[in-house]
């Protein structure tokens, strides 16, 4: 399990270099003649369109940084296992926490939340290694896509 998400974060990463290094359109017209998904999570970067809006408040691909506080329910427990591959023994609060990281895209939605007690939510961070590719493509992703694509001026088939 732990080998395949780092082979597979090792190539989103480089494509996201990639996709640093062209044209944002000519990423995105790539994106759309192939069956790789991470060709498109790629475009999702707030690197792609972040300098076009000074704030997050003017510009809504992603939303708040932070999830609303709630309640969890009872007998809800820490989502380590889903991360690290071992149940959590600690007593913490848990906290909501963005399963595909806020910093590289992420959306604050709760398709994308994942809960964690403090002391492993704050070790996760944006570490995109920790991701479990495994689960396919995120549900979320053609949302966000198309909310990057009008920002960008493009349409998204």
């Amino acid at each position: 399990m732990i080998s395949n998400r780092i082979d597979t974060t090792k190539r989103y990463l480089k494509m996201l270099h990639e996709s640093f290094e062209m044209e944002w359109d000519v990423a995105f017209k790539n994106s759309q003649q192939s069956s790789n998904w991470i060709e498109r999570l790629v475009l999702i970067h707030p690197r792609h369109y972040a300098s076009d809006y000074p704030t997050v408040a003017t510009c809504n691909v992603r939303g708040t940084r932070a999830f609303p506080e709630e309640r969890v329910a009872v007998g809800h427990s820490c989502s380590s296992f889903a991360l690290w591959g071992y149940d959590c023994e600690m007593e913490l609060p848990l906290a909501a926490d963005h399963l595909f990281p806020w910093a590289l895209g992420g959306p604050t939605d709760a398709r994308n939340k994942i809960f964690l007690c403090r002391c492993h939510n704050g070790v996760k961070g944006s570490d995109v290694h920790l991701y479990p590719w495994e689960l396919g493509e995120p549900v979320w992703l053609r949302e966000v896509l198309v909310r990057v694509s009008a920002i960008r001026g493009r349409k998204l088939r």
